[in-house]
């Protein structure tokens, strides 16, 4: 690090704050990657906290259960709380080597001098560090080798930017008591580097400084990618594709063509992300692949998921990309007004007719006793634009005219939005896929884990296999990748 800086001095015009603010991006750019990861660790972590509290209510008491059930959540999800901590475990050893380049190169005294011409290497050529030395320690305002003569600058400036990438960084946390940790910590801790800082020498405060401020910029960069909205984009039938994850290609290739019941020849395979191992569990990925199945043609007609906001975890909406054509019509009731199916309806023409869809709205139960409330269907040459990728722009309508139905009534009304009959075919469709998925796993001995899905696509399994010999079911990850995992009995 001291031949490194020293080249970097001679370069830099005999400026060594200038060579300090060099050394401090070539080492944030060399470990972007790790900070891109840590970001992505820190989002995931903060989206299992829910999980998390579940597993601390379930086992309370049982700190040995809970640190097990909790290290085997972030197994399954991909998740390495060591990841975290990557770009820090990187940096401190700089920030030691640092300090100690920095007292050996910004001397005050002739002595000192003896001392650095001994530690430069003789083999470097192409730039003259040995007749570099004594080097320039003055850079704006400051003596480098020197704490800040002002002497709250440089302290403030670490305050401020250590602060401020500490809130860019910071996850709201769903746990009140973390949530509080993390708010001292976003203060404690810019307050006690601010407080070394004073009698550090300037070159020190100055790396920090710039190091937050290249990590500022490389968060306020890093915006979420968006999935393609191509109007032209082709869909391809859920069950003729599936996107899988593994520890290498090879095994989530593996696992993929089990879940699709197909050979290799029979499918395309788009590797997604080959995945890495990291080092020390820092910095690893799982491999991601897509495989969808040759010739797979779009669905006759996109189908519907049904939203539900108040069911529990198992028992949330699927979701489709377009309804399908119904094989019989609905029954269709007239509909009452000042009732909350009259209501509801109501409130869906309006939001509907708002937005130029073409559809027609009806009242298919006033109350079904399965979905717990009012069924209303949605047809017409315009419903598919109301679906959104995984049902998602019907779960919002589903859950807008809910929230207008019960402040109006002021009671706990639920609503179910269908299209076409979709939940039976679903279901159907779901049987089909987990009857091939469970006979491979009796024939291999192993587990498969299936692509993410919707909570009512994995109940619908869950009950479906439950009564299936030799195999049982259980849900992992967490979120919006939940999937089911389809596991071989052993005797």
């Amino acid at each position: 690090m001291l031949n490194t800086l020293l080249v970097l001095y001679v370069f830099c015009f005999s400026q060594m704050g200038v060579a300090i603010i060099v050394f401090t991006a070539l080492v944030r750019v060399a470990t972007i990657p790790l900070t891109v990861r840590q970001l992505r660790q820190m989002r995931a972590m903060t989206g299992m906290q829910p999980r998390v509290r579940e597993i601390q209510q379930r086992y309370e008491g049982d700190r040995q259960r809970i640190s097990q059930e909790t290290m085997r959540l972030y197994r399954e999800s991909g998740v390495n709380p060591i990841g975290c901590l990557g770009p820090l475990i990187v940096q401190m050893p700089i920030l030691i080597g640092l300090f100690r380049v920095l007292i050996l190169t910004l001397f005050n005294n002739p002595e000192d001098l003896v001392k650095l011409s001994d530690k430069l290497y003789s083999w470097i050529t192409f730039a003259p560090i040995h007749s570099a030395v004594p080097v320039n320690n003055t850079f704006l305002w400051l003596d480098l080798s020197q704490p800040d003569p002002s002497p709250i600058v440089m302290p403030i400036l670490v305050a401020v930017t250590t602060w401020v990438q500490q809130k860019m960084t910071q996850m709201p946390s769903p746990d009140p008591r973390q949530q509080s940790s993390q708010t001292m910590m976003l203060w404690m801790m810019p307050i006690f580097l601010g407080a070394f800082s004073l009698g550090w020498p300037s070159g020190l405060p100055l790396y920090w400084v710039v190091s937050n401020l290249i990590g500022i910029t490389i968060q306020a960069r890093k915006k979420p990618r968006r999935q393609s909205r191509l109007p032209n984009r082709r869909r391809v039938d859920p069950m003729d594709q599936i996107v899988q994850t593994g520890r290498t290609v090879e095994e989530a290739e593996e696992q993929a063509l089990a879940a699709l019941d197909a050979d290799r020849s029979e499918v395309e395979v788009e590797i997604l992300n080959r995945g890495r191992q990291g080092f020390l569990g820092i910095g690893g990925e799982l491999a991601e692949v897509r495989v969808t199945r040759i010739g797979a043609a779009p669905p006759a007609a996109p189908e519907y998921a049904e939203p539900d906001e108040n069911a529990p975890d198992d028992d949330e909406p699927a979701r489709d990309d377009e309804p399908a054509v119904a094989d019989a019509p609905a029954p269709v009731l007239a509909i009452t007004p000042g009732t909350p199916a009259g209501t509801a309806v109501q409130a869906i023409q309006r939001i509907l007719t708002a937005v130029g869809a073409e559809v027609d709205v009806t009242l298919r139960s006033e109350h079904d006793e399965l979905a717990g409330g009012p069924v209303i269907d949605i047809n017409g040459p315009d419903s598919g634009l109301l679906i959104g990728r995984r049902g998602n722009t019907l779960h919002s309508l589903q859950f807008i005219v809910q929230s207008i139905v019960r402040q109006q009534y002021d009671e706990d009304v639920r609503i179910s939005l269908d299209v076409e009959q979709y939940r039976q075919r679903r279901e159907d469709s779901l049987r089909e896929m987990a009857d091939r998925v469970a006979d491979r796993v009796l024939q291999t001995g192993r587990s498969i884990t299936l692509e993410p899905m919707a909570p009512s696509d994995r109940r619908v399994i869950h009950l479906y296999l439950g009564e299936r010999e030799g195999v049982r079911t259980e849900s992992v990850g967490f979120g919006d990748a939940r999937k089911v995992q389809i596991i071989p009995e052993r005797d």
